[in-house]
């Protein structure tokens, strides 16, 4: 006899964190920006400018447009983008969160397991929260406004979560050089 599976039912009450879309509406205008020029016949050889000619290059040579293969260089990489912004999520419930990563089960961190966290603002890698605990460590990408308020409102509770479970947060200033 087969079990029907049931769609895990997600509270009110609790919370999503996602990766930011940033990424993937940069690479989304990119992909519809570039989509006419890879409509367009191949080049002529009656113009000089430098990118048309190493475009008419690598259509005599591959017999393909050079344009098709970048649309489709960042056709795989939105692809790529939307995989992980609809994989990873994280779930705030009362006295633990989900983590669903990238690559992996879904596992339960129970806040009291949680050794140090690091809400590390200006970086190479951006603004994002490093939560570590039983040896492993987990990177929260967040966003913020012009006020300094979080965009998303799930990593506002995150941050009230770990003062009512009396963990402290430490800020870190990593200016890129």
């Amino acid at each position: 006899m087969k079990k029907n599976r049931q769609p895990q039912k997600i509270d009110a009450s609790e919370n999503i964190i996602r990766k930011p879309l940033f990424w993937v509406v940069f690479l989304s205008m990119m992909f519809l920006i570039g989509l006419p020029v890879c409509l367009l016949a191949p080049p002529s050889t009656e113009s000089a400018d430098s990118i048309d000619l190493i475009a008419d290059y690598y259509y005599s040579i591959t017999g393909v447009s050079m344009w098709i293969v970048i649309a489709g260089f960042i056709f795989v990489l939105l692809a790529i983008n939307l995989y992980f912004y609809f994989r990873f999520k994280l779930i705030i419930h009362q006295k633990r969160f989900s983590v669903t990563p990238i690559f992996g089960p879904t596992y339960d961190v129970p806040f009291s397991s949680i050794k140090k966290v690091e809400l590390i603002k200006w970086s190479n890698k951006g603004s994002h929260i490093d939560i570590k605990y039983s040896n492993k460590k987990l990177t929260v990408f967040y966003t913020v406004d012009r006020y300094g308020e979080f965009k998303q409102k799930g990593v506002a509770v995150l941050s009230k979560k770990f003062e009512e479970h009396k963990i402290t947060i430490v800020e870190d200033y990593d200016f890129p050089v």
